[in-house]
């Protein structure tokens, strides 16, 4: 196998030639190579870096027993050891032998062998296992390729009480219902095309990680959820309360009706309470759901993560990019939708508005409203749609 070197955040890394993995365009494809390195994830891994350490100081953790248990080249755990403080262990974990070599060849370029445990193993039987022997894991990382529901049972049954869980998502579609079909049943929801896809996707991905946690007397409480370029990545902290797990699915799990028609978007925590008519259309509404309703982001969480990042951080290569991220994020107002200018702009047949000006003409209407991280032409407020429409159609 032939291998480049690569440097990211402090890490040091061996990866596959990625000039052997390119397609006709020249895009590298990472999932050709022998072992998988996605480059364009380096955000993901900064984002996750920040976090990690940040929640050792937020929740007052001095120790951490840490897993990636779909490590690859190991970029990300190593990255943890060198970037996060107090770590004590990190478990390294792949199924295949070729990445099992190199992240081994690339803790010992970066001198922190007595810092990492590697397996080779299936990532679900490890977890298992490691819960039969008692070994107390209190953050696990899980990045697969595609979707992470086949480890996040395990997941879950592995994480200490008060510990934390990092997912990544990159299948945007059936989660968004853009493949909605497969994102029903993938997920156990019903899902509909919107013009709020990537809310959808997120806050899918966030209750169906809340029920599985819930069927183990578990319950969890988020921290942060992102989507950004191909992937949903979310920070939850899980603890185990059968009371408090029926409290969190009360409060915050619930379904959104959706209007085809006229945009009309409202939420639920009850479908006994639900009524599928549009009251501003007469038209039939669509339900989605079961899915997160309730708070994703912490934001005292957010405002000490955004000082970290400006401090100690400031060397990240994409440290500009992420702040700018988390500062949406953190001024985003808390609803369960946004609104899509461009969808609403082009049933009107009208121009679309600025941002800034429609958020304007919303505050002046008495309403919160704020720009949102999940797209570009999005806002997201706690007007309804005729109060959007019409600060669009002035």
């Amino acid at each position: 196998m032939e291998y480049v070197k690569v440097v990211e955040g402090r890490a040091h890394l061996l990866i596959p030639n990625p000039d052997l993995f390119r397609r006709s365009d020249g895009v590298y494809e990472p999932s050709w190579a022998p072992v998988f390195y996605n480059p364009r994830a380096s955000l993901n891994r900064d984002l996750s870096v920040v976090t990690f350490a940040k929640l050792g100081e937020f929740y007052g953790i001095s120790s951490f027993n840490a897993a990636d248990v779909l490590a690859g080249v190991g970029v990300r755990g190593i990255r943890y050891i060198l970037e996060v403080p107090n770590i004590n262990n990190m478990i390294l974990n792949d199924i295949n032998q070729n990445a099992v070599t190199l992240i081994k060849e690339n803790l010992a370029m970066n001198g922190i062998n007595d810092k990492a445990s590697v397996y080779r193993s299936d990532a679900n039987a490890l977890l298992y296992r490691l819960k039969e022997g008692r070994v107390k894991l209190n953050y696990v990382d899980v990045d697969p390729y595609g979707t992470p529901v086949p480890f996040i049972p395990s997941s879950l049954s592995s994480i200490t009480r008060g510990g934390f869980l990092g997912v990544t998502a990159t299948d945007i579609a059936p989660l968004s219902g853009v493949k909605q079909f497969a994102g029903s049943r993938r997920y156990d929801v019903m899902l509909t095309r919107t013009d709020f896809k990537y809310e959808v996707g997120l806050r899918v991905l966030l209750g169906y990680i809340a029920r599985r946690a819930a069927e183990l007397d578990k319950y969890l409480e988020p921290i942060l959820g992102v989507f950004h370029d191909h992937y949903f990545r979310l920070f939850v902290r899980i603890d185990r309360s059968a009371s408090k797990s029926h409290k969190m699915i009360s409060e915050n799990l619930g379904y959104i009706l959706y209007c085809k028609n006229c945009l009309q978007r409202t939420h639920i925590n009850d479908l006994n309470s639900a009524n599928f008519n549009c009251l501003r259309c007469g038209g039939k509404l669509e339900l989605l759901g079961p899915l997160w309703v309730g708070v994703i982001n912490n934001k005292e969480f957010l405002n000490q993560l955004i000082d970290l990042v400006k401090g100690r951080y400031n060397y990240l290569g994409n440290h500009a990019r992420l702040l700018k991220l988390l500062s949406t994020i953190r001024d985003e107002v808390e609803v369960p939708y946004y609104y899509d200018l461009t969808s609403i702009a082009s049933s009107l047949k009208v121009n679309i508005p600025k941002i800034d000006e429609t958020i304007e003409c919303l505050e002046n209407m008495g309403f919160k409203a704020s720009r949102t991280h999940l797209t570009p032409t999005g806002i997201k407020t706690t007007a309804g749609v005729e109060a959007v429409v019409e600060c669009i159609a002035k």
